[in-house]
């Protein structure tokens, strides 16, 4: 699709560009130079934009994550706190959508066991191998070797929770004092 695109949005900068200097009476040679150079200039914005926007937005999902997990994992450790059992923590935090990218991701996995058949551990394992949050990545595989040791969930996302909570407020402190730095120059 990306070459189809490229090739295509050459050929309309070429005929268009070729149209317009044609039109201003410059000659044949100077206006197949312009038409080349505008429709290789517009072919190569396009290669740029396709092979820049997949990691514009995989560093989206990446923030919504990180800026989401925190209050996710506080959720799930008071859930969990409770005596519920992990597959309904998991969907109580793929139904809610207050937690954006995060809840998605989530999805992915209720989906896998739900429609493909796949265990809890092996969905989420799934997931982990395909998120672009590496704090979501470490926290799922944790999650996963909790729930395969017969460990204490509750205790886990307790102190995953405490983490995560502890790095969100050091970044938002980072932060402010830069937001502070740029205001003072300004």
């Amino acid at each position: 699709m990306m070459v189809f695109s490229v090739i295509l949005i050459f050929l309309i900068g070429f005929i268009c560009f070729a149209i317009i200097s044609s039109n201003f009476g410059v000659s044949f040679g100077v206006s197949l130079i312009r038409s080349l150079v505008f429709g290789i200039v517009f072919g190569v914005i396009t290669f740029l934009w396709y092979f820049y926007y997949p990691i514009a937005v995989a560093n989206k999902h990446r923030r919504d994550i990180r800026r989401n997990l925190p209050f996710a994992l506080n959720h799930m450790a008071a859930i969990a706190g409770s005596g519920v059992p992990p597959w309904n923590i998991i969907k109580l935090i793929a139904d809610c959508d207050e937690y954006g990218y995060l809840s998605t991701e989530i999805r992915k996995a209720v989906h896998l066991v739900s429609l493909m058949g796949f265990s809890l551990p092996s969905a989420l394992l799934t997931v982990s191998k395909n998120t672009s949050c590496h704090e979501f990545k470490e926290f799922i595989e944790g999650f996963i070797t909790t729930l395969e040791s017969g460990s204490d969930l509750h205790i886990y996302l307790k102190q995953k929770a405490s983490e995560a909570l502890v790095t969100y407020k050091l970044e938002r402190v980072k932060y402010t004092k830069a937001i502070k730095a740029y205001s003072n120059i300004y």
